[in-house]
């Protein structure tokens, strides 16, 4: 039996993307410039032979930039919490997008800001085939 395990893990990536924000005012455009970089790096630990949990991670995105090496554009960060048994878990899930300092000179904050919670309940499961 563990009482206390760390999980950890560090993921890199790049894509571009582009979206859309809708409201009553209208519409705008937003892209990330190609090619941006993400960055995700998170820890969790596992209390009581995995039964309860508690983690967290962010994920950050950046462009190259003439200004400096990188411009991050966006972060976000998740916070998790919950109970397994099994295949089953219950949690709860906290997720907010920050703005960010792009450069020290002027502080210009850019992303988005946005939020939201989560109460879960989840299975998980295995089916063998061969």
């Amino acid at each position: 039996m563990n009482w206390l395990a760390l999980t950890y893990f560090l993921s890199l990536g790049t894509l571009a993307y582009q979206g859309q924000m809708f409201s009553p005012e209208g519409s705008g455009v937003f892209t990330t410039p190609s090619p941006s970089f993400q960055t995700t790096l998170g820890v969790e630990a596992e209390l009581l032979d995995n039964h309860l949990f508690v983690g967290g991670s962010v994920q950050t995105w950046e462009s190259p930039s003439s200004v400096s090496t990188f411009q991050p554009s966006e972060a976000l960060y998740v916070f998790s919490a919950g109970l397994r048994f099994g295949g089953a878990e219950i949690g709860y899930r906290h997720e907010c997008d920050h703005a960010v300092i792009s450069n020290w000179g002027d502080f210009s904050l850019s992303g988005f800001q946005a939020n939201r919670d989560e109460l879960y309940l989840s299975y998980t499961g295995q089916l063998r085939v061969f």
